[in-house]
């Protein structure tokens, strides 16, 4: 980390006296970790800003961001692990829900929604054939996303894991539970891509 390490007697003490150091605060507040997670804020918002503006037409600009959110997030968890739990930064759980969660329960609302716009159409109904190919590139979309995220959390639990094995400080401890969470996330992929596979019958011994 390049910012000076800040402890709090640094900050609230200067020279052995009382007097606030605020040019201490300032490099604690900017320090690595701090600038990394102002930076994953700011993506959230705007993406958040993006989709209440036009979700359809800001798409790609929304993927993009959505990109470098997850690399962000991931670089907060596995170089700066002690910083998420100490300043009860909850960056995991985040990931999963802004990153992951949210994107696969837009998929499935739309999902849902054509599934009950086709049982409205008669047999005879000429819309019927491209509403059933909508449905199919829908689900595809699903599924690769589902990939994409399954492939993500492997690759991170390898470099916690990694990374615990070059630890020797109370850090290691930490890291092992972000492992395990990896493991819950994985978990729900496999579910949820067991739940739209073609499978005739379903089998969610994976998750």
């Amino acid at each position: 980390m390049n910012s000076p390490n800040v402890s709090k007697e640094m900050v609230m003490k200067e020279r052995g006296t009382n007097t606030l150091n605020t040019s201490a605060i300032s490099d604690y507040h900017e320090s690595d970790e701090w600038k990394l997670f102002k930076l994953i804020m700011e993506r959230e918002q705007k993406i958040k800003t993006l989709k209440e503006e036009d979700p359809k037409r800001n798409a790609q600009e929304i993927a993009v961001l959505s990109g470098e959110l997850r690399g962000d997030y991931r670089k907060l968890i596995v170089h700066h692990t002690h910083f998420i739990f100490k300043e009860k930064k909850d960056a995991d759980t985040q990931m999963w829900k802004n990153c992951f969660y949210k994107q696969i329960e837009d998929f499935r609302r739309s999902i849902r929604k054509n599934t009950a716009e086709l049982a409205t159409y008669a047999d005879t109904d000429l819309r019927i054939e491209k509403q059933r190919y909508y449905l199919v590139q829908l689900t595809s979309a699903l599924l690769n996303f589902l990939s994409d995220s399954t492939v993500f959390y492997q690759d991170m639990m390898i470099e916690l894991e990694t990374r615990i094995q070059q630890m020797v400080d109370l850090d290691v401890e930490i890291m092992i539970k972000c492992v395990y969470r990896c493991l819950l996330f994985l978990g729900d992929l496999a579910r949820y891509r067991e739940m739209y596979s073609e499978n005739t019958n379903k089998s969610f011994l994976e998750a």
